[in-house]
This record gives structure tokens, sequence and C-alpha cells, in this order.
């Protein structure tokens, strides 16, 4: 295998506390400060982008995880979405570290694999095509195809970084960091959940919040990230805490209205307890959860005094009606069609089975005063098909899918028959297990929600590096023993 070089990270000063604090002093004042002192937004995101360009140092990648865990979007004359903030975050403070290290920072690995670059330039090459067939500026459709990539292309390209750049030292902070900002995003989005402006766009100043869309996936990312701190500290009473932090999300994916939320709370909750090894706590949960399904069959009008958010996300349940006016069966509707045309489109010709479909921007302006038909069409020319599937192969084709099984092969080959073997007995295990289920969640769920890979990406090459960086410091250990 080739490796890459040996890197130093002497140079790095302790700067990172008042980088963090600064941050985050300057990200809450962002988000709270009413619309009339924007100016003062602006500078106080000019202080804190200096000073994490700076300082950020070996810690240069934590602006991508913290920023693309947050939700909703900046608006600034046009949206950006905080991962592509992280994204350019991350490479402004990677670039000072580069210069200022006394020794190349690329880390001592086997080499990434082929189809990381491979998947980045097939999506640079399928956004210049799309591009160039729209014929138009970038305050128009441009924009709008440029930003359908990008949901993709902003992960590929930090992971590759990340893997190539990226210290793991300091991923335990990160991910506390991560913890934290998403339980922020928990108490906007509920307390949006308690005003009128529930449902809809919301938010003061340059931020803006998509309420119901950020309750039901910030929850399933606290479960996700809770599993990764349950493992760093022995203390019984954080423990404890945090098992009911996991507990707390259940009602939250309700509120969130999500029907699959709901399936993929209890897959993650299935999934950890199958990976632990407690077969015993699995059996209970089994027995609680039919239980509480039987109860709630045998008295579903119980279910009629629930929120309508809670009754829209329940609605799969056998024999219950909910009320008609939460648009279930339209929107039941919206996916299956979308689905279709999915499939339509990707089995129109050879070239579109093989390199997918160019993204089209056509009407999108119009969207909302459109009707069914028009709206499914712009939706698909969009590549907004709501699914996993569809959006990778409606839009890149058996290409584009194949170079992303290479890719999940290479980060997941040696970290699933670990995990399998050794449960999770420590931090390091419990990253990789939360990589795991994040991938079965994708694979399970890939038919009806999710876009481009994201999350699964991100925590796939967290854990990939761990685990590389464990065998080094097993190789060295080993060579510093024999001499």
């Amino acid at each position: 295998m080739k490796h890459s070089s040996i890197s130093s990270d002497s140079y790095y000063g302790p700067y990172f506390i008042i980088v963090l604090v600064v941050s985050i002093f300057c990200i809450v004042l962002l988000l709270l400060v009413p619309t009339l002192i924007v100016p003062l937004q602006i500078f106080l995101g000019i202080i804190a982008l200096v000073t994490w360009i700076l300082l950020g140092g070996k810690n240069w990648w934590m602006a991508f995880p913290c920023m693309a865990t947050f939700g909703g979007y900046f608006t600034v004359g046009f949206k950006i979405f905080p991962d592509e903030a992280g994204l350019l975050l991350s490479v402004l403070a990677l670039i000072p570290a580069i210069i200022k290290g006394k020794q190349k920072i690329i880390r001592d690995r086997i080499q990434i694999s082929w189809a990381f670059k491979a998947l980045i330039s097939y999506f640079i090459l399928h956004l210049a095509v799309s591009l160039y067939y729209a014929d138009a500026d970038l305050l128009s459709g441009a924009g709008s195809i440029i930003r359908t990539y990008s949901k993709g292309l902003t992960y590929l390209l930090f992971c590759w970084l990340f893997y190539k750049y990226g210290n793991t030292k300091n991923l335990k902070i990160a991910l506390s960091i991560v913890f934290f900002i998403i339980l922020i995003r928990i108490i906007i989005a509920v307390s949006f959940f308690l005003s009128s402006d529930f449902n809809i766009n919301s938010g003061t100043g340059i931020f803006v919040f998509q309420s119901t869309d950020d309750l039901r996936a910030s929850a399933i990312l606290n479960m996700l990230i809770a599993i990764i701190l349950f493992y760093i500290s022995k203390n019984k009473r954080l423990r404890a805490a945090i098992i009911i932090d996991i507990l707390l999300m259940i009602p939250l994916v309700l509120i969130g209205q999500g029907r699959v939320s709901v399936a993929m709370a209890a897959v993650i909750l299935i999934l950890w307890l199958a990976i632990e090894k407690k077969i015993k706590h699995l059996l209970m949960f089994s027995v609680m959860v039919f239980l509480l399904f039987a109860l709630l069959y045998n008295n579903l009008g119980v279910l009629q005094q629930l929120s309508p958010q809670a009754q829209r996300a329940l609605s799969f349940l056998p024999g219950f009606q909910p009320s008609a006016s939460l648009g279930i069966e339209s929107s039941d509707e919206w996916h299956f069609d979308l689905m279709e045309k999915g499939y339509e489109k990707w089995v129109d010709s050879w070239h579109s089975i093989l390199f997918g479909n160019r993204i089209i921007s056509t009407g999108i302006y119009e969207f909302e005063y459109l009707d069914a038909i028009s709206k499914l069409e712009i939706a698909a020319g969009m590549a907004r098909y709501e699914s996993t599937l569809w959006m990778t192969v409606a839009t890149l084709g058996l290409c584009g899918l194949v170079l992303y099984v290479v890719i999940f092969i290479f980060l997941f080959r040696n970290i699933i028959p670990v995990l399998m073997k050794e449960g999770i007995p420590d931090f390091k295990h419990a990253v990789y297990a939360t990589a795991f289920i994040s991938l079965i969640l994708m694979l399970l769920f890939c038919w009806i929600t999710g876009g481009f890979p994201r999350y699964e990406l991100m925590f796939g090459v967290l854990a990939k590096t761990m685990c590389e960086d464990d065998k080094l410091r097993s190789i060295k250990s080993d060579h510093a023993s024999a001499q």
C-alpha cells in the first residue's frame, strides 16, 4: 500500500479555546439579534471568520461537522447552507495551517480510494454539462443547479481533505461541540414549534431555520452523536443523562412529523443494542415496543388527542385515521410519483442509465404557483426526488452509483468486522458503531428519504481515519518494543 508522508503538528499553539469562545459568542449573537442591527451581525461574523482562519490550526476540519449539523441556511441576497460555509471555513483555516507548518501535514495513512477523486471529478463534470445546457446566470437557474450538486460534492470534498490532512486527536472535543450545537438547534426548533411560526421558515437577521425539517433531522443526529458521547466517560450519572437525552428524542421525532424518522429512531436503538450484544435489553425493548403498539392499536382514539404533528408521524399504524387536514395521502402520492419519475428518467436511454440526467432549472421560481403535474416535472428536473436512491441513479447514473459503492467499501470494509467482533468497548468503537448505524439507515430508507449521501460519508471517514491511525500507532508501538 502507498503511504503519504509523515506529518508534524509541532507549530500549533493552544489557541483553540479562544477560537471556540469567540466563534460561539458570535454565532449566538448572529442568530438572536434583531434584523435592525444586521451590520453588527456582519461585523461579528467577520471577527469570528478572521479568528478562525488565523488560529484554527490543526483543528481546521472542525468547522465542517459543526456547521453541517446545524441546519437552516444563511440568506445574504442568496442562500448559503451551513455545510457549504463549513467547507469554506475549513479550507480557509487549512491553508495557513499548511503554510505555517514546519512540515507538510499530510497524514501517514494508506492511500485514499481512487473513487474519491473519480467521483469528485465526475460531479464537477456533470455540473459543467448541466450549466452548459442551462445557459443561465448565477442569480437565476444556474445557482439552483450548483446547489443541487453541492449537496453531494461538499461532503465528498471534506472527506477527501480530512483523510489526507485531518487530525483525529481532538475528535472527542469536536463531537462534544457538535452534540451541543445540535441541542441548540433542537431548542430553537422547539421554540418555533411552540410559536405560531411552526412549519414555515423562521428566523431573524441573516439566518433562517426550516422548523419541521430541523426538528426531526436534529433529533436523529442527536441520537447518533449521543451514542458516541456515551462512551467518552465512565461516569454513571453522565451516561444516565445521555440515555435520557436519547429517549427524549423520540417525542421530538413525533413532533417533527416524520414517519420515516420514527422508524429510523427505532432502528438506531435496535442496532445499538445488537452491536453491544445486549440481547436481554434488545428483547425487552422489542417487547415494550410491541406492547406499546398493541395498546395503541386497541385504543386508537387516544392518538386523536395528540398534536397534529404526532398524529402524522404515527399515521403508519394500521387502522389509525388521522385528521384529513394533515395531507398524508397527498404527501404519499407526491413521494411515489417522484420515485416513478426518477425511474423513468433513469431508464430513458442507455446514456441516462450509465451517466444519469443533467439538472434542469426551468420554472423553479414559479414552482409555488403551478399545478401538481408541473411541480412534479420541475422537482424531477432539479433532482429533488427526496430519495437517496433516485437522487443518485437518476442524476449520476450507474457510474455515480458504482463510485459511491467503491467509496463505502473502502470506508467500511475494515471497520465492520472489528465492530461485529469487539462490540463497543470504547470511544473509538463508538465512532465505528455510529458510522455503521448511519450506513444501515441509508441502506434501509434510501428509497423513501434523503439526497446524495452526506452524514453517512462524514461518519464513515471519521471512523476510517481513526481505524487507520490506530493501526499506525500499533505498528509504531510494536516497532519500538522490538528495538
